[in-house]
């Protein structure tokens, strides 16, 4: 039986069993390979096998949302990602739980779920929208495959975000370019950022952090990026910790405290960043929230280092 319904459905935590054993069979990619281009603007959410929902609009809030279909045979296929010609990551291709392209409908997709970055390479996730239409420009500024392998990701330009809690990487997460131009790469889950070495944020470049507490390798802020270590909403409570565990160099802005003030929350303060390696300032700033009472009982976001700190700010 379908789900459906005249308004809308919301689907934030729920087990999904499908026994898809009888169902078309993969289709061929119909690629020798694929860039990010041809992923994010045709493979990521259209074409359902089957629809378990259909309203006027249907919005799955949660990446810990479970598709537990039922794969006899194995249906995974796999693709070479190439960028600039050369391979970089292998894809892999199953069914997976997905809304369509128009966001009415809950079903099952033929998809990318999971990709492997080689090591020594970078998987560029930069897509140019400027011929797409509305829908393809939503769909192509979320990822939601895995990401795992030796390698690192980049965001030269534009808005992502990704939405997985099960990514591994292992390389360095690049945020913007030395080229003109602004990007955003935003974090939905704990583990969006995988076992990362670095993120690189590059000028007017933004890392949105939208899970809380976190752990990356190392950070580095050229002049004019921004870090916003807890950009959760209000609706949210609590503090979170952003730990560092190499160095951390900063000619830009480092957001502690929640970026959203609007119906701040004595609960919302006392967020800290820690740096268990060296500090190094070029200019850079840290911003930070506080609640003062004028006793010993006022309220702050901290920064703690554990190596040295050094450079003006």
């Amino acid at each position: 039986p379908k789900l459906e319904s005249i308004g809308s459905i919301t689907l934030t935590d729920a087990v999904v069993s499908v026994d898809i054993d009888n169902l078309v069979k993969p289709e061929d990619v119909g690629h020798a390979a694929l860039s990010m281009q041809d992923v994010l603007l045709a493979d990521q959410s259209d074409d359902l096998k089957v629809v378990l929902a259909q309203a006027e609009r249907v919005e799955v809030n949660s990446a810990d949302l479970n598709n537990a279909a039922q794969k006899t045979p194995s249906t995974t296929a796999e693709v070479k990602i190439v960028n600039n010609g050369t391979e970089v990551a292998t894809g892999f291709y199953d069914y997976a739980l997905s809304t369509n392209a128009t966001k009415d409908q809950l079903g099952i997709a033929y998809q990318l779920t999971q990709v492997s970055v080689f090591n020594g390479q970078v998987l560029d996730l930069t897509v140019d929208t400027g011929s797409m239409s509305d829908v393809e420009r939503e769909n192509a500024s979320v990822f939601s495959a895995d990401i795992r392998g030796e390698g690192g990701i980049s965001l030269r330009s534009g808005e992502l975000t990704i939405t997985s809690n099960n990514n591994s990487y292992e390389g360095v997460t690049q945020v913007g370019s030395s080229a003109a131009g602004t990007a955003q790469l935003t974090v939905a889950k704990g583990s969006s950022l995988g076992n990362t070495s670095e993120v690189m944020l590059y000028s007017n470049a933004t890392l949105s952090n939208l899970a809380g507490s976190m752990t990356v390798g190392a950070m580095n802020l050229h002049s004019n990026a921004l870090a916003k270590l807890d950009d959760r909403d209000t609706s949210d409570r609590g503090v979170s910790t952003f730990t560092v565990t190499n160095d951390v160099t900063n000619s830009g802005t480092i957001q502690v405290g929640r970026s959203d003030l609007s119906g701040l929350a004595q609960s919302d303060i006392g967020n800290t960043f820690v740096i268990e390696g060296d500090y190094t300032s070029d200019g850079g700033t840290f911003a930070l929230n506080a609640l003062l009472s004028g006793d010993d009982d006022s309220l702050a976001d901290h920064v703690e280092i554990t190596g040295s700190a050094s450079g003006a700010g």
